[in-house]
């Protein structure tokens, strides 16, 4: 990592810099450490300019409330645009992996047929969520759908049909992540479930670690990351696209 990702990112970015700041600053005890200081010690080459910029301060300060960042395990290396997906909380990644799930199982939604199964999935989604899949959400990520088991019959009803949603939501965000440092990984403030999914229904081309292994596992991260990403800035929180290239 160099400091001109840290340049660029305050000349074309300064949302993508506060919202690093704040994914650092997360737990930060009153009255920790120097932001600045550490910010210098764990991003090799960044220069005084750069730390002890006014522009910079004000968006420490906004950001951490104190300017004062946790000691342990920083971690500032989101070049990589994946990574990025790491600064969400708790509560927009599992938004997230509900409206994934969503999208991939939409095409069933058209199969139910009793009353009682679409009532089930309607009331386990919610009336939006539900009326998304029926509508625009069985469009969202067409060849991505590939790289997931099909639902057996037993799941195409609606409990069973929510079950997978939610699962495969899950396992989408979890393959995302699978590729990340273990510091990055560390910091994250999703819930267990996003962040080691069952295997069940994983495609071979993911080894033990729920990392691609062949050019068909890369296809298939490739996929997940760029369908989590539309459904992201389209559906979930659009507010974060300045953060994104």
């Amino acid at each position: 990592m160099h400091k001109g990702f840290f340049l660029d990112v305050l000349r074309r970015k300064p949302a993508l810099f506060a919202a690093m700041v704040a994914f650092n600053a997360r737990g930060a005890a009153p009255g920790g450490g120097d932001a600045l200081g550490l910010l210098r010690a764990t991003v090799p080459g960044a220069g005084d300019a750069l730390l002890r910029s006014p522009r910079v301060r004000r968006w420490l300060e906004r950001s951490t409330g104190s300017g004062s960042l946790p000691a342990p395990e920083p971690f500032w290396d989101f070049a990589e645009e994946s990574r990025r997906m790491a600064l969400l909380d708790a509560g927009e990644a599992e938004r997230l992996a509900l409206v994934f799930g969503t999208a991939l199982h939409a095409p069933d939604f058209s199969r139910l047929v009793r009353r009682d199964d679409v009532l089930a999935l309607r009331a386990e989604l919610g009336a939006d969520l539900y009326a998304y899949g029926l509508q625009r959400g069985r469009y969202q990520l067409g060849g991505v759908r590939r790289h997931f088991a099909p639902l057996r019959e037993a799941e195409r009803t609606g409990p069973g049909l929510s079950g997978r949603i939610r699962e495969d939501g899950a396992r989408a965000l979890g393959l995302c992540a699978a590729l990340w440092p273990d510091a990055l990984r560390a910091r994250l403030a999703w819930p267990d479930e996003l962040l080691a999914p069952s295997r069940s229904g994983i495609s071979p081309a993911f080894g033990a670690a729920n990392a691609p292994v062949d050019d068909d596992g890369q296809a298939a991260w490739r996929g997940v990351w760029f369908g989590l990403r539309k459904l992201l800035l389209k559906e979930v929180a659009p507010q974060w696209a300045p953060c994104f290239d």
